[in-house]
């Protein structure tokens, strides 16, 4: 019997075909048309969504958009994966020609790539979407919960962590580390490690976070330093330079491991902290976290979430911190909740507008002197002028120009 070469296919697991030709060409039509919500209102695919109500559904274009916009977002490898990375080129791609409007050509500039390659991935990623919203539009997939993933992917350490990842809000950090403290007691008993928390008189402890994220890496750094057997562990809250620092300084009797874990450095990356290591002059062990609590907070508001992913990574490496807001509502109350250096407002959003969620901040004492950026595929700068805007940023965005114009309006450390 001959032997065919090639991957053995499983009876258990077989290969899934690609979704029927008119469908691609339907999602491909929406792609080209992801911020006209009119076209998209009128869109065989959104018929198809409003069908599923009962009575019709008259926002079925901004549900589509919200579908194809959550369908790229699953494809995104995670914030730890640099922009240019290969790993993330067909998502950036797609945020980018798609979501952000730039041309091909601009894109591939923007990633380092040839133009044929960008359209290469531009066509893989398109089929990954059909294959991904097949099921909500051919099949019984729901289009509020999205894609289905693999109980691998939603178990993976990266997307539990995006999923803690929700929103940054003031807490008090002596606090958090009095809970993390408390979380590992009968731990550090059992290991004869007693914790003692200090802070200098006069520090201010209340910092801008995700606190769900913040207490989870303070436990997992306290757990394995407990694990060494030191008799003492000691954690100080000390002010350097700009810096926050959380200091933790022990004598391990036992062997520790050379790094921290996996998780423990993810988690760390979505923070923004840095954790260093390094040997006293007395012998002791130092663990040291430092916090951007210098680093100037921007604040973007745009329904779509790819935008706040995509500064994230033209931002990397600038000392900002960018946290998102995906509603004009949410975007309202964040301003009102964190003292943000700079605000990035999109107009196109369903519900309440830029414009109005521009009159809104411009006339409440407590947002008024923010500067805003409008950022928007609206070019109309004399509007935005008008009504209180700071600058203007027509899309496509390029990591150049968010630079500049963060810089020209004094938003840097």
């Amino acid at each position: 019997m001959p032997i065919t070469k090639g991957r053995k296919m499983s009876p258990e697991a077989p290969e899934r075909s690609m979704p029927p030709v008119a469908f691609v060409d339907e999602l491909k039509q929406v792609l080209a048309h992801l911020n006209d919500f009119g076209y998209l209102q009128q869109h065989a695919l959104a018929a198809r969504l409003a069908a599923t109500t009962d009575p019709p559904e008259p926002a079925a274009g901004i549900r589509l958009r919200r579908a194809v916009l959550r369908a790229i977002e699953s494809m995104s490898p995670g914030a730890d994966v640099g922009f240019r990375s290969p790993h993330a080129r067909t998502y950036n791609l797609l945020q980018l020609h798609y979501v952000e409007g730039f041309t091909v050509q601009e894109a591939a500039r923007e990633l380092g790539i040839s133009e044929r390659q960008a359209y290469r991935d531009i066509r893989r990623g398109e089929d990954s979407l059909a294959v991904l919203l097949e099921p909500i539009f051919l099949g019984s997939g729901d289009v509020e919960t999205g894609p289905e993933l693999g109980a691998a992917q939603l178990s993976a350490p990266s997307r539990e962590i995006e999923r803690l990842n929700t929103q940054s809000r003031p807490v008090d950090l002596h606090g958090l580390l009095r809970q993390a403290q408390r979380s590992v007691e009968k731990l550090a008993a059992l290991h004869g490690t007693a914790i003692v928390v200090t802070a200098p008189p006069h520090t201010t402890t209340e910092f801008l976070t995700v606190p769900e994220l913040a207490q989870q890496l303070l436990i997992s750094v306290l757990s394995q330093i407990v694990q060494t057997d030191s008799p003492r562990l000691e954690i100080a809250l000390e002010k350097a330079h700009h810096e926050l620092h959380i200091a933790l300084r022990y004598t391990p009797t036992l062997d520790e491991r050379s790094g921290f874990n996996l998780v423990t450095a993810q988690l760390a990356d979505q923070l923004g902290w840095k954790i260093y290591r390094h040997e006293e002059p007395d012998g002791q062990q130092a663990v040291i976290l430092v916090l951007p609590g210098s680093d100037p907070t921007v604040l973007v508001i745009d329904d779509n979430e790819g935008l706040v992913e995509l500064l994230k990574r033209y931002l990397r490496g600038y000392a900002y911190r960018v946290i998102g807001a995906t509603s004009a509502q949410e975007g309202l109350q964040r301003a009102q909740e964190i003292q943000c250096d700079g605000i990035v407002l999109d107009v196109m959003m369903p519900q309440m507008d830029g414009w109005k969620v521009l009159q809104v901040l411009r006339s409440d004492a407590k947002t008024s002197r923010i500067p805003i950026i409008i950022c928007s595929v609206i070019n109309d700068p004399e509007l935005a002028y008008s009504l209180g805007a700071s600058l203007m940023l027509p899309k496509p965005v390029r990591r150049d120009d968010v630079l500049r114009a963060l810089r020209e309006l004094g938003i840097s450390r």
